[in-house]
């Protein structure tokens, strides 16, 4: 089943002898970068996480068909990309160049 803010769709893959098992795989995950944003609003030399990041993800999806609980077909049925969320760190730290001049 599936459910958005306007629809819900029920699909169904299989009725009889067989049973249909939904199987998901990480195939790569990608991880995030950090990104520095000067926040002349922080106390000198402090940093703050504005958001955490996420690691962004590669993945397929299959249905498996079993007959008396034996695999005897695997169906891709989708592949996905989640690309990953930057690390957003608030900073108010004087680099080297800024505490020469």
């Amino acid at each position: 089943m599936k459910a958005d803010g306007n629809d819900i769709v029920a699909e169904i893959y299989g009725v009889g002898k067989q049973t249909i098992k939904r199987r998901s795989e990480v195939i790569e995950t990608i991880p995030f970068e950090i990104e520095y944003r000067e926040d002349a609003n922080l106390a000198m030399d402090d940093e703050v996480v504005d958001s955490e990041g996420k690691e962004g993800v590669k993945s397929r999806g299959y249905l498996d068909y079993y007959e008396n609980g034996e695999l005897v077909k695997s169906e891709l049925i989708r592949t996905d990309f989640y690309a990953p969320q930057k690390r957003i760190v608030l900073t108010n730290k004087k680099s080297d160049i800024d505490l020469i001049r």
